[in-house]
């Protein structure tokens, strides 16, 4: 996964794209997918009540999206992590995690 670049001060929209079960490759359309934005020590970033929910794109083939809110405490400059869960059931929970950049 790319790096990504999360802005100071402003609402940062968050996508996880194409969720699929890699076994039969069915779209996944159904979990509960959430995220939280983790400090370069490991702890969850100050600011808002995580984990934050991302909703399923209706007609979208995998597709949520959600909102990293503008009342995070970031600095610029620091590499964080984003942390996201999607959970549609036994045998299909997945962590995604995803370098990013802080900048004004």
């Amino acid at each position: 996964m790319a790096i990504k670049t999360l802005v100071l001060l402003s609402d940062n929209l968050l996508k996880l794209d194409g969720l699929k079960n890699s076994d039969t490759l069915a779209w996944i359309n159904t979990a509960t997918v959430t995220a939280r934005v983790l400090k370069p020590d490991g702890a969850e970033v100050a600011g808002p009540t995580w984990p934050v929910t991302l909703a399923y794109e209706a007609a979208s083939n995998g597709v949520y999206k959600g909102t990293l809110p503008d009342t995070m405490t970031l600095t610029a400059g620091w590499q964080v992590t984003i942390e996201i869960t999607a959970d549609a059931g036994a045998g299909l929970r997945r962590v995604f995690t995803i370098p990013a950049f802080v900048d004004n």
